[in-house]
């Protein structure tokens, strides 16, 4: 073993393991949005999860509560984009922050950047935020138990004292 160099202990193992599970999920969920592969989309969310927007941006009513509720909100928003904007969304997860990790439950922040693929080829930037969610795991999957949108300040994440 090098100097300097520690092993790594299970549980640090056990931590990393839970921590990359949790980015596939938030990756996920923006792949799955932008192909309308709502089968999917839907198995990210516990059967009452929530999902909340702040401030309201008007896309749907808000806030959204249970999974069905959630994938049929968003896929009518899916259509709707493509529908009349003739745009391909890109839901870009950036910054992915898991902390809290404890057994079967985690909080997760990241940012988020939405573009739109026109057909000409053009992209633009429609929208940017900061996600906060709480996920379980479930059956030894990790799945939304509720995600929070904050489209304008980055929200505090820890209480004043608390160290990341």
């Amino acid at each position: 073993m090098t100097a300097g160099l520690s092993a790594v202990t299970d549980s640090e193992l056990t931590e990393l393991v839970e921590t990359r599970r949790i980015e596939q999920l938030i990756a996920s969920y923006g792949l799955f949005y932008d192909s309308s592969d709502f089968g999917r989309f839907a198995a990210l969310f516990t059967p009452d999860a929530s999902y909340d927007i702040t401030p309201d941006p008007d896309l749907f009513p808000l806030p959204v509560t249970g999974r069905d509720a959630i994938v049929e909100s968003m896929a009518g928003r899916r259509h709707l984009t493509a529908s009349t904007l003739g745009a391909s969304p890109r839901h870009l997860s950036t910054n992915v922050l898991v902390h809290d990790l404890d057994g079967d439950q985690a909080r997760v922040a990241s940012f988020l950047v939405v573009c739109f693929a026109h057909p000409d080829g053009s992209y633009e930037v429609r929208r940017s935020g900061t996600y906060v969610d709480t996920v379980r795991k479930t059956a030894g999957i990790w799945q939304f138990a509720s995600r929070h949108l904050h489209l304008m300040a980055v929200p505090r994440l820890w209480p004043d004292g608390d160290a990341a």
